[in-house]
């Protein structure tokens, strides 16, 4: 899967606006990111068995949250990123032919209004919920991948990507 557009990354309180370029290579899913006036990042998420997270967006929000000694907040930054990866991984095997829909992603689709919606828990507190909507020529063109606090309904992750193309 490999797609350009704009994005939106909220870490807390932190957003930052964003183009990008995604593209899957030897079982990673980058994203390059340009962030006006910040410049160019990048954040890998491994696909398959791997648990590597990387890219220098990685890092950086890894270190300024273990500067504010936020350490439930790292660790709900790589699980968020880590989750996200196994359903860009589910994804990539179903368009692969690998298996189905339901052998691959360990959730449950919903039908919305506004299109689909993939729910996913994982742990006792979070689970990812990710929207697809605005449905054109058989592809969506808008994904929200957020943590989601089951008890309080609070996101503090959200992931919005607007795709222009994708392949």
């Amino acid at each position: 899967m490999n797609s350009t557009g704009r994005g939106r990354l909220k870490v807390s309180s932190q957003e930052n606006r964003f183009t990008y370029q995604a593209a899957v290579k030897d079982l990673d899913y980058t994203l390059g990111i340009d962030i006006p006036f910040k410049g160019q990042e990048t954040l890998t998420l491994p696909l398959g068995s791997k648990k590597n997270l990387g890219g220098s967006l990685y890092q950086k929000v890894s270190k300024s949250l273990l500067k504010k000694r936020k350490l439930k907040a790292v660790q709900l930054f790589d699980d968020f990123l880590l989750q996200s990866a196994k359903f860009f991984d589910g994804i990539s095997k179903v368009q692969n032919s690998q298996c189905s829909d339901s052998q691959c992603l360990n959730g449950q689709i919903l039908k919305t209004d506004k299109g689909e919606q993939f729910r996913s828990a994982w742990s006792d507190e979070y689970e990812l919920v990710i929207d697809f909507g605005r449905l054109r020529s058989g592809m969506y063109q808008s994904i929200r991948v957020k943590a989601l606090h089951m008890k309080s309904k609070k996101n503090p992750l959200s992931l919005d990507l607007a795709l222009d193309s994708c392949q």
